[in-house]
């Protein structure tokens, strides 16, 4: 099974995160859609986009860079990551992992 991740443009290492917050839109509200980005543990996060769905609440979308950190999956074992992904890795073989790993962890077939 091969998963290709969603973007703009292949391969780039941007994720996007969407969701939505009991807020109305304003310029207090991308901030803390920011912030709450961060409290999830991702560096930097951009606020890409921000639009009212109701009085009270907004949609964002969340851009970050992924995997600035490339290192080998036999690295990555040795200091107890399950995974590591060195120079030439790509998105789609990333995303794919992750897919088979979930499947394995849970249960289920995969292809």
């Amino acid at each position: 099974m091969q998963i290709r991740p969603y973007g703009d443009t292949a391969n780039d290492g941007v994720v996007q995160l969407s969701f939505t917050l009991p807020l109305s839109l304003s310029v207090r509200a991308r901030e803390t859609a920011r912030r709450y980005a961060m409290l999830m543990g991702i560096s930097n996060p951009l606020v890409a986009h921000a639009e009212s769905v109701d009085t009270n609440f907004s949609f964002f979308v969340i851009l970050f860079i992924a995997g600035e950190s490339r290192i080998s999956h036999a690295f990555a074992k040795e200091f107890g990551y399950d995974a590591g992904f060195g120079p030439g890795s790509t998105a789609t073989m990333v995303a794919s992992y992750i897919a088979r790993e979930l499947v394995a962890r849970v249960g289920g077939t995969h292809e």
